[in-house]
């Protein structure tokens, strides 16, 4: 009996027989069995009762099965689970610290972003905001959320969206690099120019999927160099402007300082003339002939109006030449007493091709109001160029009222005073179509022009601002109403 085989379950097994004799089943799914070879067996069985004819219990029957595999493969099982739960937790764990590395990269790529003064943005396609630095979100005023998914900042001209998603879709389409300058309007409603750089992002399939653009701020950079340009063609055009006026000169004043000589001559011979008709009244016929040919008597009364007529001229090609002479002195870089109006009435006879009466349109009238002004000491060449842009800027105005039909009598008025301060007063005024009080806010920043695409940099007002106020220690104001006309006021210290 396996009670004696196996006597430390011995007890156990006895109770379940005496079970089973008293008609009740026993069974077990799993249950540890001690082998004599020292190993264990796993096995699964049933002790049920066993009925005679006479239905009492005449014995017991055990149905026994050795399932050890199934056992020892559940235990494998379950330790390489155990084993795969704590490679899983190993897993998680360099996957948590990996993301945690991750992020902590990012945060520093993109503190090293927001540190650089460019501007640095990322697009996705369809030219779409995906990331902007610090320098990017300051200008714009936005954070990355409210950018992204955009095209552009809601502030921004549609004229310049559209060429800022014509570059973006060459790099894509393309796959090149793109350097353009462009303008960009801050929050506050500045206009900026820009170099910007734009990169193409590729995947691993050689896809273009992003665009990084760079784009640095060269408003000063470009104000500085073409002031240079300027600077250096107004110095060859004065130097020009000199030298044609300086050849001119010469010859006129022979020819001016001649005419009077010419006129007395003339004057000396008509009286010959009279003298001999009156002496010889009867001259012969070859005589008479040739007096009826050439109109004596129209020839008597028109010379001296011819003469008369030419030094007339030739004094007006005088004052071309001195007001020639006057204006170029903008390439002259020291300071001295000027007179500012001889300045302002040389500025006005060098576009007095501008105020003439055209085919289309009729005079500019210049009204000029002068006051008693001192000599000023300045730059005069700098103040010619500011009055120059000033007055070219109220004539375009006035074209484009006249254009409109919103003027009929075009005029610009110059008032000059001596204030109380001995600063000099110089008002400029056209009876123009006039600006907003938004575009006249921005008028004299660089590049900003309501000209249309070729008529205008938008340097000349900048330019003159910069040569009122840095170069003279003065003011330079500008006052407009729509449909009134516009104001500019320059005052400059006397010293």
């Amino acid at each position: 009996c396996h009670y004696d085989i196996f006597p430390e379950i011995g007890d156990e097994w006895k109770a379940i027989h005496q079970k089973c004799l008293q008609g009740v089943t026993e069974r077990r799914e799993e249950e540890a069995f001690p082998r004599a070879d020292g190993r264990t067996d796993w096995l699964k069985w049933e002790v049920c009762p066993w009925y005679t004819d006479s239905g009492a219990v005449g014995g017991l029957v055990m149905f026994t099965e050795v399932i050890t595999w199934r056992k020892e493969a559940e235990l494998a099982l379950a330790k390489a689970n155990e084993a795969l739960m704590a490679h899983n937790v190993g897993l998680a764990t360099a996957l948590e610290q990996r993301n945690q590395e991750v992020s902590d990269l990012k945060d520093l790529y993109e503190q090293v972003l927001d540190a650089i003064p460019d501007m640095i943005l990322c697009k996705g396609p369809e030219s779409k905001l995906l990331f902007g630095n610090k320098a990017f979100r300051d200008y714009y005023g936005m954070t990355n959320d409210q950018l992204r998914g955009l095209i552009d900042a809601p502030h921004s001209k549609p004229d310049y969206t559209q060429q800022y998603v014509k570059d973006d879709a060459y790099v894509f389409n393309t796959g090149q690099h793109l350097q353009v300058e462009e303008l960009a309007v801050r929050h506050d409603g500045e206009e900026r120019l820009f170099l910007t750089t734009k990169t193409p992002i590729f995947s691993e399939m050689g896809k273009v999927v992003q665009t990084v653009g760079i784009s640095r701020d060269i408003t000063e950079q470009k104000r500085t160099q073409t002031q240079i340009i300027q600077a250096e063609k107004m110095s060859s055009l004065g130097q020009l402007v000199a030298g044609v006026a300086h050849e001119i000169n010469n010859p006129v004043n022979f020819i001016y300082g001649n005419l009077d000589h010419a006129n007395d001559y003339a004057d000396e011979l008509l009286a010959v003339i009279r003298l001999y008709q009156e002496t010889f009244p009867e001259p012969g016929a070859a005589l008479d002939s040739m007096m009826a040919e050439i109109d004596l008597d129209f020839l008597i009364d028109d010379l001296p109006k011819l003469l008369q007529s030419m030094k007339v001229g030739a004094n007006r090609i005088r004052e071309i030449v001195s007001s020639l002479r006057n204006f170029s002195r903008m390439d002259e870089a020291e300071i001295k007493d000027a007179d500012l109006h001889e300045g302002i009435d040389s500025t006005l006879m060098i576009l007095q091709h501008r105020l003439k009466k055209q085919s289309d349109r009729p005079e500019i009238l210049v009204q000029r109001q002068y006051g008693n002004l001192p000599m000023v000491e300045c730059f005069p060449g700098q103040l010619n160029q500011v009055f120059m842009n000033i007055l070219s800027n109220g004539i375009d105005a006035l074209e484009e009222a006249l254009a409109n039909q919103t003027v009929e009598q075009p005029v610009i008025t110059i008032n000059t005073s001596l204030l109380a301060d001995q600063s000099v007063r110089i008002a400029i005024t056209d009876n123009g179509p006039g600006m907003s009080q938004t575009v006249c806010d921005r008028i004299f920043d660089p590049f900003f022009t309501t000209k249309a695409v070729g008529k205008g940099t938008g340097m000349g007002l900048a330019i003159s601002y910069q040569v009122v106020t840095e170069k003279h220690g003065g003011t330079l104001t500008c006052h407009s109403t729509m449909g009134e006309g516009t104001e500019f006021v320059i005052i400059v210290p006397r010293r």
